[in-house]
């Protein structure tokens, strides 16, 4: 473990920063249906969604090439019922949309959304049963996603499209991780695209106790494998996430990265600055600064900097 922290420690760039971001991640959806036990998303008082309004105030304001735009993170994206008119919207800058999803209304919108000409979309399955899958997305139902995943692969090749690449994911835990042979085999049955088993990350939001952090951590994390790490090898050395995206949540404030689903470290609102001013401004610099130097409260115990070097992607 400690040669994989070795090879992403030391990468965080400069003060200067001189690159403007060119790859963006919205906030869809400020609500979830599920209630994931690592996720601070279930408790928020806030149900808000990005509206096309505020998209378009956010791409205009956007003057350089941008590469991607991910609808899907804090909350479900697929409860934000103009999501594909969004989608729509940010195809027309060239960029790649992609949607994270946990598939419980993928059946509903799946014309929609191949209609609205995204390019991707990961479905959040977590295992090969509705027992498997609950252990984690509290409240799913795997028949439902299982159909969603079938709706969307059928709507694609019922238009005749190339798009959207279908994924699903796999939340690799002890519960999980001796499914992954038979998770491949699903994913190629249903005609998915490929197959993402991602590390579990145990606090998401950053707003766990240590004795809950613990817990999950025991409840969770593989026994085995190349998808297990420990508590111990967490730090934020290394870290991209603050210098190459933008992190807008749904009511305009730009944030140091997708974990912070509080606005812990707000670097500005769109509505008050331009994009390039907020990405290069004095809160901005500083709040990069603590996390090269390791002193950005909102770091302590994420643990998502070593749990993205264990991902897997298998294309079917």
């Amino acid at each position: 473990m400690s040669q994989q922290l070795t090879k992403i420690s030391n990468k965080a760039g400069s003060d200067n920063l001189p690159t403007l971001p060119r790859l963006v991640t919205i906030e869809a959806s400020r609500s979830c249906q599920l209630k994931c036990p690592a996720c601070i998303v279930p408790t928020l008082k806030s149900r808000s969604h990005f509206t096309e309004k505020l998209l378009e105030h956010l791409l205009t304001s956007i003057s350089w090439p941008i590469d991607a735009i991910n609808f899907g993170w804090s909350g479900e994206p697929l409860l934000n019922k103009d999501l594909p008119r969004l989608v729509s919207r940010a195809r027309l800058t060239g960029a790649k949309t992609n949607i994270n999803t946990n598939g419980m209304l993928l059946s509903k919108v799946a014309r929609e959304l191949v209609g609205s000409g995204v390019d991707f979309i990961q479905v959040a399955v977590d295992g090969i049963n509705q027992e498997t899958l609950t252990k984690y997305r509290v409240g799913g139902s795997y028949e439902r996603i299982i159909r969603g995943v079938e709706d969307l692969v059928r709507m694609r090749e019922d238009s005749k499209s190339s798009t959207p690449e279908v994924s699903m994911q796999m939340v690799v835990t002890k519960h999980n991780e001796k499914q992954k042979d038979e998770f491949v085999r699903l994913a190629r049955f249903l005609g998915a695209d490929r197959v993402y088993f991602k590390a579990f990350s145990i606090d998401i939001g950053q707003h766990k106790s240590s004795a809950e952090r613990d817990r999950i951590a025991a409840d969770f994390l593989p026994e085995t494998g190349e998808h297990r790490y420990s508590e111990s090898d967490i730090g934020t050395s290394g870290c991209l996430e603050p210098q190459d995206v933008l992190t807008v949540r749904a009511n305009g404030d730009v944030v140091l990265c997708c974990n912070d689903i509080s606005g812990v470290s707000v670097l500005g609102n769109i509505h008050e600055d331009s994009v390039a001013d907020i990405w290069r401004g004095a809160r901005a610099r500083k709040a990069r600064r603590d996390v090269r130097n390791e002193t950005q409260q909102l770091c302590k115990g994420c643990s998502y900097p070593i749990a993205k070097h264990l991902n897997e992607t298998i294309v079917l």
